[in-house]
């Protein structure tokens, strides 16, 4: 994770599953990581985590019900589309 006022990176907790080709948004002192696919066969992943840099670790949010998907937290959606050469991911509060 990267500092800016330190101008330093420290390495944390992995992620429990990875994600590739994934989305990433900051959001209330978090890290959110969603959808990707999985290495292993390339299907769609459709994974929710969220990281707290307080307690150094990853919460599991569930998976996003199908390809156009809000998850709504406090007012905050996250839309996303997986696609073959690519993902797509918008936060709007």
């Amino acid at each position: 994770m990267y500092n800016p006022v330190r101008d330093t990176w420290t390495v944390f907790t992995p992620l429990p599953i990875p994600h590739v080709g994934a989305a990433s948004a900051a959001l209330e002192e978090r890290l959110y990581i969603v959808g990707g696919y999985c290495q292993e066969d390339y299907s769609e992943a459709r994974l929710t985590h969220r990281y707290d840099p307080v307690t150094q670790r990853w919460e599991s949010m569930g998976k996003m019900p199908d390809k156009a998907n809000k998850i709504k937290n406090n007012s905050r959606y996250a839309i996303g589309v997986h696609q073959k050469y690519g993902s797509h991911c918008r936060v709007d509060g």
